[in-house]
């Protein structure tokens, strides 16, 4: 009877529980918990979960309404369910499976998520067009993070720029997005209990490696142009996605054509042969615009820019023609023309593009620019400089 007693006893909890698990995240060989408890905990000492295994209790996140919020480490990995009870030292419990490790796509999309106890935060305080929300530099809360706002019903109100990020809060400045209409403009609005949520950070600098690509080539004698396009692109974000960009580098399309015309009419004065050869280039150097991202730094953010590029032009024109002999002389007459002509202007470009990850350290782009040039009228025919280029890009940014 006492033996069963006991046995009894040991599987079940030999107090109340202090609290429960609200978040976790496998990292490496360990499993990192957010707990919420009902009493102070010191760092270093353990505490006891409902299935028996055994946590260290790490730094002291916030404190809010006589609850406490910790971090704390359990050696392993394990799948560890929100609203899993916590007890304190000594509870006696069942020990829990360890899980299976995360897989490697697991891993791989773990590098890109952030920090679990950063996704979400709540606002504290509001003054004007400044708000303190509950998370900090300990949860790896940084400088020109972006949360969007939303009521307790779930409706959203703006965004939130992280201007100070302290330990456990940090504040930002409230603003809406040039794209929020109506309802959606009502960041001005925001008050304590609001929620947050994590959605990026601005980067400031950007450096993409460009490469470009001409919609169509045109020909000129049968020879169609060759078109070489790309270089460094550098940006600066400022806030709501508003930026400015200059390509050190161009836009080139150039072709060179020769034609040779033979013929086998041997009469006085008539053409015999003729080299004809023509070369056009223009190219659009050092673009440079302002642009402006939507949903700037969602996933997805279309953007739109317009500015200007230095347009350099080239044109050359050769014949040479040749004549059979004419009496009384029989001297054979040549024909030569020659023609060279370069032009150089500011041209108006606009376009746009879609960025992907525009928040994250490494993420792609492609774009489209039009390039407004004049006409040249040569020789043979009129040279259009006006162009469309697409382009894709890699960015890192910072």
């Amino acid at each position: 009877m006492g033996m069963a007693f006991f046995a009894s006893a040991a599987e079940t909890p030999t107090s109340k529980p202090i609290g429960k698990v609200i978040g976790n995240e496998i990292k490496g060989n360990s499993t990192g918990l957010i707990l919420e408890v009902n009493k102070g905990l010191v760092p270093g000492r353990v505490v006891k979960l409902e299935d028996g295994l055994t946590a260290v209790v790490g730094q002291l996140l916030s404190e809010r309404m006589g609850l406490y919020y910790y971090e704390a480490t359990l050696s392993g990995k394990y799948k560890i369910a929100a609203g899993l009870s916590v007890y304190p030292e000594g509870t006696a419990l069942v020990p829990m499976k360890t899980a299976p490790g995360p897989t490697f796509w697991k891993k791989l999309a773990d590098t890109w998520s952030p920090y679990t106890a950063k996704k979400t935060a709540e606002v504290t305080s509001v003054q004007s067009n400044r708000a303190l929300i509950d998370r900090g530099s300990m949860h790896e809360v940084h400088e020109r993070d972006i949360y969007a706002i939303y009521d307790s019903s779930g409706h959203y109100k703006g965004m939130l720029e992280v201007r100070g990020p302290g330990d456990f809060q940090s504040q930002g400045k409230l603003y809406n997005a040039l794209e929020d209409r109506g309802k959606r403009r009502n960041a001005l609005n925001t008050a304590a209990g609001d929620k947050a949520q994590f959605l990026g950070q601005r980067k400031l600098f950007n450096l993409h490696g460009a490469y470009g690509f001409r919609n169509k080539r045109e020909n000129v004698l049968g020879e169609p142009e060759k078109v070489t396009s790309g270089g460094l692109l550098w940006s600066v974000t400022a806030p709501d996605g508003w930026g400015f960009e200059i390509l050190f580098g161009a836009f080139t399309r150039k072709v060179v054509s020769e034609e040779k015309i033979r013929t086998q009419d041997s009469s006085p004065g008539e053409l015999s042969y003729q080299d004809l050869k023509i070369k056009h280039k223009a190219t659009f150097m050092a673009p440079m615009w302002l642009r402006k991202n939507f949903f700037y730094p969602h996933a997805f953010s279309p953007y739109i820019g317009l500015g200007t590029a230095y347009l350099n032009v080239e044109y050359s024109y050769y014949r040479q023609s040749n004549f059979n002999a004419t009496p009384p002389d029989w001297q054979v007459r040549v024909e030569t023309t020659k023609t060279k002509r370069e032009a150089g202007r500011f041209i108006p470009m606009f376009g746009g593009g879609i960025e992907l990850f525009p928040g994250r350290f490494l993420h792609p782009r492609a774009e489209v620019r039009y390039f407004h040039g004049p006409e040249f009228f040569t020789e043979t025919d009129i040279f259009n400089t006006s162009s469309i280029y697409y382009s894709f890009a890699l960015s890192t940014s910072w």
